[in-house]
């Protein structure tokens, strides 16, 4: 196809066609390749360029700018850029181009293929040539981005024009409406604010800013460009406090704007007028404080929204901080700081004198305000205001009135350390010369604050105002040193340890987390100390804890651990008191108890460093240090108990606490670190090397061997198999296993779980050749190993019909678990061994076992194996896959089934629906929603509970399909509650969780579908009141009140 032909074509072809973007790839196409010089290419459009019909010029000025926009810069040298400038600019007076030509101008400037010289030209021209008012908002975007570019990368060049410049863009701003312009012209008047000399234009340029504030812009439903209405006052904020030529025209029309009746619009002004006060300097504020005062006291005072409270305290702070820099001439005279503050604190020092009114804290929050704001404002306010108030804390007898004042004083110390910093805040980021004002004060604000802290005071509120007073002083720098600060320790140790009532205990204890991230020293030495004092040592039994509950105790640990330097000293605390329990086979309930609290408590502190964003030197230390002082005691423990040397450290509830241990800790840890740690666990677990433990272990051992992952080992040291299968399952994909044989090491551990009796070796073995396949890059590898004899031993063990049924069932769980490591990365083998556990839903002895297991391979396992925390091969659709493999498989099994056939396949559905994402359940519901129902019919407790808690998951997410079958539920509801007797499968269990599927559909379907149904539920629940069952009853009284709430139509 001919150049010529290509331009015909785009010129003529509609707008939006595919003829005309082909068109213009090819020609783009060819000035890329070096074939078509753009002069050509304008050579080849004169006739269209110069066209009589307007249409057509401007179509042809729009190919050329498009191929620009389009192709890349090796083509524009300098003399082309140049003819290309001066073409287009001689062409501003075509209007009905003016569109494309600007086009073409700013794809040139964007490529920054445009000299200086020439860009000297563009806006004269575009100023001398474009009303830009005048034309759609599309052309005036485009200008306004030309003058953008022109701004950013010719800003010298620009500078020769201006006082032209400067007129230019005032008449090209001017009118403006549209805000994706608005935004843009903001941004290009803060430029020439800053860079041009616009002295001469400053009440002009003002007038075109300022006229937009305040911003009342919402943008509207389906708005697809993001600007939001902070977007635009942003902008125009920082427009006009860009400059203090400005000042003088704006600060009486912010005085205006706060008079205003719109809390928007006094917002915006208090907002503004606080980015002002610094640039416009105490010569222009001054003047107006006392009227500024004035109207934020009264914005304070009667203000019905905190955000315009919090905005006018921050312009008093400004303002304050505006004039704190005001230079004085004669030492006589005082300063426009003096003066203003003079003024504020006899406005409201009287307040203060009557604490009950609420304008006492409020007039305390605005004289700290302004004391935050620089340190000849804090000693001016704290020695005019804090005797006085102190004075009324002493003299005071009501407890409210004195929580009023102590909350002042608060303020006060908060305001201080802002000024003058925490006791962590470095020398380099304040001033040694600063003195506060509040360090005379001490001595008198701690004896108050200690004594409204006491237990001696009955008022809570109080002493929670006296916990935060002693914290404030305790970060503060410069006040409390020596004594002093034990003396304050003691007060908040003694409101944690004594305190009866649990908000008090609760503010002394969010006061020592805060002063844990400042001094942990402190609260390492004197607070986590006194806490592990009161924990028992040795038996449960023999000391209990004084003062607090055990599980208060370790709740306050966990909250105090969660700094870095108090982490591990508290961990190694907790592990101390782990050793100290007996480990006796005759240890009490008491000692289970305490050791799994220690464990559980260990558990918390290590996972939320997990949590924690940290800096990976900092990560790689504190697991360092973990793996070494935590999981390896935890392990020599287990291998002790295991060994029949030990009690309570074999029970499998501890045991699958410090797998978790184990867990989040390999989760934290490097690859180098893992393979550390995993090596040490094949040695003693696999290999039964236990010349790898400390001396101290191997002497307690003596002669007794140690082979967990033996089928043959004793129950107690066969469940020692969960911490092996925590750091299997916890491995990231790149570590290497320290074997010979990954296969011969793979086929040892199924053989092994095959052979095992006790449940717990089973699945940790058949989880931990799951989790390695999982990760294992080379499909080919995986499908070789699993077809290499393994499955068919597996296979014919399931579907061997003499072996006993415990067997198979054994068989079974471990083919599960190789199914879902494959299923998760979508492995094509995995649906083709999970056809055979479908087909087995149909089995009179394993259909419930295969059940069971589709719920394992559904859902996400409570100890995060083979989920993407522990870098499990996971793929992002293998749910919606999974889905839709199963589902029509289910729905055919359970329509062609036996009686007992169809309760295995209801049962694997629900466990199926409860564990998949809504939108993949969404289109299949209304198919599924009959069996859901029907499976409410049959006798099967567990199959029923499934079905309810699948009902009671959809309920919140598909009430519209439920709602087209809502009396058919609530019917088979009904008859569930009403039950006389559990023969039916109607447990109580059942019956409570019908109950509350019951009593979450008024919460979730519309009035009009549920009305009619309200007489007839009201009555039957009236038996279920009279249920055996007292748990039963009181879930039936909650449910009747709701549906005696449903009174009609829900407020949108």
């Amino acid at each position: 196809m001919s150049l010529l032909v290509r331009i015909e074509t785009f010129i003529t072809a509609p707008l939006e066609s595919a003829e005309r973007a082909e068109a213009l790839g090819e020609i783009t196409s060819a000035v890329d390749n070096g074939s078509l010089t753009f002069l050509t290419l304008v050579e080849q459009l004169g006739p269209k360029l110069t066209n009589t019909d307007p249409f057509i010029r401007a179509k042809g000025i729009g190919l050329l700018s498009s191929v620009l926009s389009s192709c890349t810069t090796q083509q524009l040298g300098k003399n082309v850029s140049t003819v290309l400038v001066k073409f287009y600019l001689e062409r501003l007076q075509d209007q009905p181009s003016v569109g494309e030509l600007l086009k073409g101008i700013h794809a040139l400037l964007k490529a920054n293929a445009v000299a200086s010289d020439n860009a000297l030209q563009i806006p004269s021209r575009m100023f001398s040539e474009i009303a830009l008012q005048t034309y759609q908002q599309t052309t005036r975007h485009m200008a306004f981005s030309i003058l953008e570019l022109l701004l950013q990368h010719h800003l010298t060049a620009m500078k020769f024009m201006g006082d032209d410049f400067i007129s230019g863009f005032i008449q090209a701003m001017d009118g403006e409406k549209d805000p994706r312009n608005l935004l843009m012209a903001f941004r290009i008047a803060k430029v020439l604010i800053e860079s041009f000399d616009c002295t001469k234009f400053a009440e002009d340029l003002f007038g075109v800013v300022f006229c937009y504030f305040p911003i009342t812009f919402r943008p509207p439903p389906d708005d697809i460009y993001g600007i939001t209405a902070d977007d635009l006052k942003v902008a125009l904020r920082d427009c006009i406090s860009a400059t203090r030529l400005f000042s003088t025209y704006a600060m009486p029309l912010l005085i205006e704007k706060l008079a205003s009746i719109s809390g928007n619009a006094k917002r915006d002004a208090m907002e503004t007028l606080t980015a002002c006060a610094p640039v416009y300097g105490p010569e222009a504020v001054f003047p107006h404080a006392e009227h500024l005062w004035h109207y934020l006291k009264e914005e304070v005072f009667k203000a019905a929204d905190d955000a315009n409270i919090t905005a006018a305290l921050g312009s008093i702070r400004a303002i304050t901080a505006t004039l704190s820099s005001a230079t004085v001439i004669s030492h006589a005279m005082k300063s426009p700081l003096e003066l203003y503050l003079e003024f504020a604190v006899k406005d409201s020092l009287h307040h203060l004198t009557d604490p009950e009114l609420k304008y006492a804290r409020l007039s305390g929050k605005m004289l700290v305000a302004a004391a935050s704001s620089s340190d000849p404002a804090c000693h001016y306010v704290v020695n005019a205001v804090l005797p006085s108030v102190l004075e009324q804390c002493s003299a005071r007898d009501i407890a409210s009135r004195r929580k009023t004042l102590l909350d002042v004083v608060v303020d006060f110390l908060s305001a201080g350390r802002e000024v003058y910093g925490s006791v962590n805040t470095e020398a380099m980021d304040v001033d040694d010369d600063f003195i506060t004002p509040l360090l005379v004060f001490k001595e008198r604000v701690l004896d108050i604050c200690i004594a409204a802290a006491s237990a001696a005071s009955a008022y809570v509120p109080l002493r929670q105002a006296g916990l935060r007073g002693i914290i404030e002083l305790l970060m503060s720098r410069q006040l409390l040193a020596g004594p002093e600060v034990g003396l304050a320790l003691g007060q908040l140790h003694q409101s944690l340890l004594m305190d009866a009532d649990l908000d008090a205990r609760s503010e002394a204890l969010v006061s020592l987390v805060s002063l844990s991230r400042v001094r942990p020293d402190l609260v390492l030495q004197h607070t986590v100390s006194q806490l592990f004092a009161q924990l028992p040592v040795g038996s449960c039994t023999e000391t209990t804890p004084k003062l607090l509950s055990l599980e208060e105790l370790l709740g306050d640990v966990r909250e105090l651990s969660v700094e870095r330097t108090l982490c591990a000293p508290a961990l190694q605390r907790l592990l101390e008191r782990l050793d100290s329990v007996r480990e006796t086979a005759g240890s009490s309930h008491g000692d289970l108890s305490y050791a799994e609290a220690l464990s559980s408590t260990m558990l918390h502190i290590i996972e939320h460093r997990e949590k924690l964003p940290q800096e990976l030197g900092d990560r790689n230390d504190f697991v360092s240090e973990a793996a070494e002082s935590i999981l390896s005691p935890l392990l020599y423990k287990a291998t002790i108990a295991a060994a029949g040397k030990g009690g309570i450290f074999t029970t499998t509830t501890i045991l699958r606490i410090w797998a978790s241990i184990f867990s989040s800790i390999m989760r934290q840890s490097t690859v180098l670190l893992q393979e550390k740690i995993l090596r040490n666990m094949i040695d003693i677990y696999v290999r039964g090397n236990t010349s790898l433990l400390p001396e101290a272990t191997r002497t307690l051992l003596g002669s007794s061997s140690f082979c967990p992952l033996s089928a043959e080992a004793p129950l107690q040291e066969t469940n020692a198999s969960l911490l092996f299968a925590a750091v299997i399952c916890s491995c990231r994909p790149e570590v290497t296993l320290a074997i010979p044989s990954i296969n011969e090491f793979l086929q040892d551990l199924l053989v092994r779980s095959l052979d095992a009796s006790n449940e717990i070796l089973i699945e940790s073995l058949a989880k931990s050749v799951a989790s390695i396949l999982n990760k294992m890059h080379d499909d080919t590898a995986v499908s070789g190993f699993l077809q290499d004899g393994i499955l068919s031993k597996i296979r014919s063990g399931i579907s061997n019909l003499a072996m006993v049924q415990q067997y198979r069932q054994q068989y079974l769980q471990v083919y599960v678990w190789l199914v879902k490591a494959l299923v998760l990365k979508s492995h094509p083998l995995g649906y083709e061994l999970l056809s055979d556990i479908l087909g087995l839903l149909s089995d009179d002895s394993l259909g419930a076992a295969a059940a069971q297991g589709m719920g394992i391979i559904a859902s996400d396992p409570t100890d995060k194996t083979f989920t993407r925390q522990t870098f499990a091969n996971v793929k992002l659709l293998h749910r919606q896959r999974l889905f839709s493999f199963c589902v029509p498989r289910l729905v055919i099994g359970f329509q062609t089934g036996s009686a007992a056939a169809k309760q295995c396949h209801l049962l694997a559905l629900s466990h199926l629906l409860q564990n998949l994402p809504k939108q993949v359940v969404s289109n299949a519901l209304p198919q599924l929603l009959p069996l859901l129902l029907s499976s409410l019919i049959l006798p099967s407790p567990e199959l029923k509970l499934a079905t309810l808690d699948t009902f009671q998951a959809m309920l919140s997410d598909h009430e519209a399909t439920l709602s087209d079958q809502a009396a058919s539920l609530v019917t088979s509801l009904l008859k569930i509650v009403t039950a006389k007797s559990v023969a039916t499968g109607d447990t109580m269990h059942v019956r409570m969780a019908a109950l509350k599927v019951l009593g979450k559909l008024p919460e979730c379907m519309d009035y009009a579908i549920l009305h009619p149904l309200k007489p007839g539920i009201l009555r039957d629940l009236m038996s279920a009141l009279d249920d055996p069952k007292r748990l039963v009853r009181k879930e039936a009284a909650n449910t009747r009140n709701k549906w005696f709430l449903l009174l009609g139509p829900k407020a949108t």
